[in-house]
């Protein structure tokens, strides 16, 4: 075949005729169109020859492997193109082994996803669980009041005594539907003379910290006075508040107009205020 084209692109030449540029480029794109239909029809032919045998020995080599969906795709496309070859009977009985271990893949699949689903609503519910006993244990030891008006619910310490005038210090916070209000702090000067209190110091070990309230509000009764503030804790302030809390010892000086008092803040009082962080924590986490 490959001689007949030759000869055909020199035939022009040996009869003496004269063959232009263009008809010789016409002759050589036409001799290349004929090498590709030859190599396609061989291709062809090699695959009618050899094709369904090397496709069963590939076919074999998956399922060694276990790679039944490509076997499936493989055996099914062997059926399709050599129907009547004999390697096409040996690819239907594989065919039937290659679904029974596909379908037991999948039974597999969906044991496994049934199971970490199992898993994860287990770990989830879990989750909630210890959620919830957090909260639990966290407000146990709060005293809560709600406000019907403003629809809020204040969390205080049990240990929080808002009817004494004495000497103390507190912190507190509010619910409103899933929104926690606050924190806020709380420190109140009691005794029989007045202050006039214009700040804070907190001594925390070696550590002089200040809190100067914008507002000191004043009452008095029965021979007794107090002064006090009711502030947010702003990021700072809580900061400072989280000090106070860690300090082995804490001593609080009323620093007044003309005089100050000091008062040594009882481990209870720091333990009241960590334990209203705590709950607050739970419940901002739960919302």
């Amino acid at each position: 075949m490959r001689k007949l084209i030759s000869i055909l692109l020199l035939l022009p030449f040996v009869c003496g005729c004269y063959v232009s540029e263009d008809d010789y480029k016409k002759l050589k794109e036409e001799n290349e169109k004929i090498k590709i239909e030859i190599q396609t029809v061989k291709a062809e032919f090699d695959e009618f020859r050899f094709g369904a045998a090397r496709t069963l020995s590939e076919i074999k080599k998956d399922i060694e492997n276990k790679n039944w969906s490509l076997s499936e795709q493989k055996i099914n496309g062997l059926i399709s193109r050599h129907p009547i070859a004999s390697e096409t009977e040996e690819a239907k009985e594989l065919l039937l082994i290659v679904k029974e271990k596909i379908q037991k893949r999948i039974e597999e699949m969906k044991k496994e996803k049934e199971k970490q689903e199992k898993e994860l609503q287990t770990k989830k519910e879990g989750e909630e669980r210890e959620k919830k006993e957090k909260i639990e244990r966290a407000v146990k030891s709060m005293n809560k009041k709600t406000d019907q008006v403003e629809n809020i619910t204040w969390y205080k310490d049990k240990s929080t005594d808002d009817h004494s005038v004495s000497s103390c210090l507190y912190m507190y916070f509010g619910q409103k539907e899933n929104r926690i209000v606050g924190p806020r702090f709380y420190v109140r000067y009691g005794g029989d003379d007045w202050l006039f209190v214009q700040k804070l110091i907190f001594k925390v070990d070696e550590e002089n910290i200040e809190v100067i309230p914008l507002e000191v509000k004043r009452d008095n009764s029965a021979g007794k006075i107090w002064e006090w503030i009711d502030i947010f804790a702003e990021d700072d302030t809580l900061s400072k508040i989280k000090k106070i809390c860690s300090g082995k010892k804490v001593i609080l000086r009323y620093e007044g107009r003309d005089y100050y008092k000091d008062r040594t803040i009882p481990e209870s009082e720091k333990n009241a205020i960590q334990r209203v962080l705590d709950a607050m924590d739970a419940l901002k986490e739960a919302s």
